[in-house]
């Protein structure tokens, strides 16, 4: 095995998690089992494999922790309280700086089809301006764009980026911790995330304007939002970003550009 195998592997307590849930879901997914169990069973141990010190075991005040449970965001003149917060420290700051949230909803809820849920945390992290954040009930994980403005009646699928299931966590761990991860985080993979998006609208905007499919000021609006999905693996990794873009059209055969993203890109 090389030297980037091992270091991209999924960790051990990873495969033990994916393992006990595995072993007795209908359990975990009972009524017996709430939220705060699950965060202390399964999100926690997520948390602390990517290289999160969830547990506050580095000395410091409480507003200099990495990790914060039950941060306050204003959400339309109310105080709400997302289950994480991850912060890094900004120099030009002199403070932390949130980077995402994490939703945790417990397992007995459906992630993949449940509205209300995305829209909870579309709405905490848009409230703050984060453009990434994570729902998951460790069954299920999903990522969501958060720079567009949610709605009630918005699709649970909309703006989300990507979508697991908790037996992908090991094949798909690289993904994961290419985004997530605190090392990848502080050197600007989330950012970077941001800067394709912005890319890709910038390369497809002469082409779909010229076509007519939208309005100029509409395709650099804040509030659309095209639906992105990761590039198969199947498509060359020396693709361009429209050609990424193209065949992802193509593929799925729709009337409003979806944008692929390639691993390499994050």
């Amino acid at each position: 095995m090389c030297i980037r195998d091992r270091v991209l592997a999924a960790p051990k307590e990873i495969v033990d998690l994916v393992a006990e849930f595995e072993r007795d879901q209908s359990f975990y997914k009972s009524s017996q089992f709430n939220e705060t169990e699950l965060r202390t069973r399964f999100i926690n141990p997520l948390i602390a494999a990517l290289g999160w010190d969830v547990y506050h075991d580095q000395p410091g005040r409480a507003d200099q922790h990495e990790v914060k449970e039950e941060d306050s965001v204003e959400v339309e003149g109310k105080i709400k309280n997302p289950d994480y917060s991850f912060r890094l420290f900004d120099g030009s700051l002199g403070s932390m700086r949130r980077k995402f949230f994490i939703e945790v909803k417990r397992p007995s809820i459906n992630i993949e089809a449940g509205a209300y849920p995305a829209f909870q945390l579309r709405r905490y992290a848009w409230s703050a301006d984060l453009p990434i954040s994570i729902l998951t009930d460790f069954e299920e994980l999903s990522v969501y764009y958060c720079l567009s403005r949610p709605g009630r009646e918005d699709k649970p699928a909309k703006s989300r980026i990507m979508y697991l299931r908790y037996d992908q966590y090991r094949e798909k761990w690289e993904e994961i911790a290419a985004l997530f991860s605190r090392e990848a985080v502080l050197n600007g993979s989330l950012d970077r995330l941001v800067v394709v998006r912005a890319a890709i609208m910038a390369e497809l905007a002469n082409s779909v304007i010229s076509c007519g499919m939208i309005a100029p000021s509409m395709f650099f609006s804040r509030s659309y939002q095209p639906k992105f999905f990761i590039a198969p693996k199947s498509l060359p990794k020396s693709a361009t970003l429209v050609d990424s873009a193209r065949s992802a059209a193509q593929a799925k055969n729709i009337g409003r550009p979806y944008f692929s993203l390639h691993t390499e890109l994050m």
